[in-house]
């Protein structure tokens, strides 16, 4: 059944991957709708793909303007909207182009702003926030809406809605389109949106969420909230990294670590990170701290980083943050050492959770505070 069906895309497609377009390679069948989402088995439920966009079309990079044209067209077939237009320009005091606008069969106008990232930061939350808080000042829309594939956590969906800002994630795009997204093909939207887990069951991404919301803070449980780090971030990184190794210390027994995650990666993120910021193993100290971290605790794990030995990156997982003394700190030791020590706290773990929810890279959120730390400099 699968060679016939094979047979016959290779007749349909002339033999090329439909979304590289390579030929006189090993081809492969791709669920357009998966048959976990009700897909079919049928010549229409399948496109065929290289061996190398089979295995990586789930994060495929795609560019925020190909997702507006997707969520365009998927508001073009909706029987519930009319009149879409992309990037119209609104505002001639201050000029600025939305992303989307739309009017729905109720006679309501929308402005739609869209981003292509799987989950927010706090940081990148609030300028999308700021964003659409301007357009709200120089418009008069009756909708103003965040539409993204990925998700948000309870509190950052809370957040929007006391704003008056409506959220389109990936679950909501799934339901609320479900009949568009099955019609309009996409190699990558189209298994996004059909993979979002809709069942009544749990994530294990959401049993970690509720874990570590539940989790005290203070000294009585640190070895729990330490544990649950571990488990988190050997089921958000491994693979590609090998799983963490606790409890690790150096030769002379002083300096010792809660993690130690080891870095073989030979491509990706984690390839750039060991080539560029010598994390040849990412160490993690995990602070299950009532306050802020201060400067102790960033030297204390500054000792452990050395080049001939474990490496140059670390991250402090935290469950508010760092001080004013901590931040300095860890701007000196990038400075005069190139050591590059992370704060990641509870937002930043719950990003990475939903990230890893909705088939995208939980990894940019650390790419996200590199980046923050390094333009701050």
């Amino acid at each position: 059944m699968r060679n016939e069906l094979k047979s016959k895309l290779m007749k349909k497609h002339g033999g090329h991957c439909t979304v590289c377009g390579a030929v006189g390679v090993p081809m492969e069948l791709h669920y357009i709708t998966p048959q976990s989402a009700a897909g079919t088995i049928d010549e229409e439920n399948f496109i065929l793909l290289c061996a190398n966009c089979n295995r990586t079309i789930a994060n495929r990079p795609f560019t925020e303007y190909e997702f507006n044209q997707y969520l365009a067209n998927i508001l073009a077939q909706s029987s519930e909207f009319e009149n879409i237009k992309l990037e119209e320009r609104l505002s001639r005091e201050k000029p600025f182009q939305a992303d989307i606008t739309a009017r729905s069969t109720d006679g309501k106008t929308w402005l739609i702003e869209c981003k292509k990232t799987s989950s927010f930061t706090p940081v990148r939350l609030h300028q999308a926030i700021n964003q659409i808080e301007l357009y709200k000042a120089l418009t008069k829309f009756d909708k103003y809406v965040l539409a993204f594939p990925g998700l948000l956590s309870v509190d950052q969906m809370s957040h929007l809605n006391a704003l008056g800002i409506e959220c389109w994630d990936a679950k909501t795009l799934a339901t609320k389109f479900k009949k568009e997204v099955l019609e309009i093909p996409h190699p990558v939207f189209q298994a996004i949106l059909s993979d979002v887990e809709l069942a009544s069951s749990k994530a294990q991404e959401e049993v970690f969420i509720e874990r570590l919301d539940s989790c005290k803070k203070g000294k009585e449980s640190w070895s729990e909230y330490q544990k649950l780090i571990g488990q988190i971030l050997e089921h958000l990184f491994c693979p590609p990294l090998e799983a963490p190794i606790s409890e690790s210390a150096d030769h002379d027994g002083v300096n010792r670590r809660d993690w130690i995650i080891p870095n073989y990666a030979d491509q990706g993120f984690w390839n750039f990170m060991r080539e560029k910021y010598h994390a040849d193993y990412i160490i993690v100290d995990a602070k299950n701290y009532k306050s802020l971290i201060s400067k102790n605790q960033v030297l204390q794990l500054a000792n452990y980083l050395k080049s001939h030995g474990a490496g140059l990156f670390a991250m402090i997982v935290t469950r508010i943050g760092a001080d004013k003394g901590a931040i300095l700190t860890i701007r000196e030791q990038w400075m005069a050492n190139k050591k590059m020590i992370l704060i990641i706290n509870d937002e930043d773990i719950v990003a990475m959770l939903l990230a890893k929810l909705a088939g995208g890279n939980p990894e940019k959120t650390i790419g996200q505070a590199i980046e923050r730390f390094r333009l701050s400099m």
